[in-house]
């Protein structure tokens, strides 16, 4: 059942989806797949962008011993479904519970970059700026979104000189991915340009 209900997401089938977790959890509530199935059902709502539904079935979640092997993620996915909702308020304050208590947990990167996207909404830029460099350069993706993220920082800070450090910085290191050069020297000449 977890199975065929997992594939029923993948087919984006996601009220199929929710009957086959929902029969698990009604036969099996105590079963080894009952958080996850759990889980599961809650993102569905999240992918159809019924945030509200997803919070609270995640937010039920939440009440699970914070020890359990899936409570940093449903940590981050209702850190993640909050913003998503436009909820800055609550997705800043469980993304920074879930950095400050999971620092280790695989989805640590991109807990930071959601910190960054918030805190540059609240217009907290310094705050962004430090949250957005933590991000791992192993995590190439990421690393690179926050790198941009950075640039567009300095610039609205009109911190030019340290806009063309930055990408300058970027370019010259060698341990960095290189992608998206093109667009970094397209802002390293801009920041010198102005």
């Amino acid at each position: 059942l977890f199975t065929r209900g997992f594939n029923q997401v993948v087919l984006e089938a996601y009220e199929d989806a929710r009957a086959d977790f929902n029969s698990y959890t009604s036969k099996h509530p105590q079963g080894q797949l009952a958080v996850n199935a759990r889980l599961w059902n809650a993102l569905t709502y999240f992918f159809e962008r019924n945030y509200a539904i997803c919070i609270e079935e995640l937010s039920a979640l939440g009440n699970l011993d914070s020890r359990h092997p899936l409570y940093p993620e449903i940590l981050y996915r209702l850190a993640s479904t909050y913003y998503s909702a436009r909820d800055y308020e609550e997705a800043l304050k469980t993304i920074s519970e879930y950095i400050g208590n999971f620092s280790r947990h695989q989805r640590i990167d991109e807990a930071r970059v959601l910190q960054g996207d918030i805190l540059m909404g609240h217009g907290e830029l310094d705050s962004a700026r430090a949250s957005f460099e933590t991000v791992s350069v192993e995590m190439p993706e990421l690393y690179l979104y926050s790198l941009f993220q950075t640039g567009k920082i300095l610039r609205a800070q009109e911190d030019y000189p340290g806009m063309a450090d930055h990408f300058q910085s970027f370019l010259e290191d060698e341990t960095s991915p290189k992608i998206r050069v093109s667009e970094a020297l397209y802002w390293l000449g801009w920041a010198y340009q102005q």
